[in-house]
């Protein structure tokens, strides 16, 4: 059984460490017993959800980096626009 489960809008299901039952996990609620024991609290799922949202963030989108600027005369031989 895999540790977790991304499904869409953020939602993700976290295995617990039994690995008898999933948790409903979000960056702001979690179904397991530590967000129901501590609800003011951020459970560890939660946190790893919040984390993994804070690193999508900052990756650049796919060919969004140019590691060199091309010099204007350069551009028109290599096509580019």
């Amino acid at each position: 059984m895999p540790s977790f489960v991304e499904l869409a809008g953020g939602v993700r299901l976290t295995r617990s460490k039994k690995g008898d039952a999933y948790y409903t996990t979000t960056s702001r609620d979690c179904s397991c017993p530590a967000r129901a024991y501590n609800p003011g609290v951020a459970c560890k799922h939660m946190k790893t959800v919040q984390a993994a949202m804070d690193n999508a963030s900052i990756r650049p989108k796919v060919g969004a980096f140019r590691p060199v600027s091309l010099l204007p005369s350069e551009e028109k031989v290599a096509g580019v626009a």
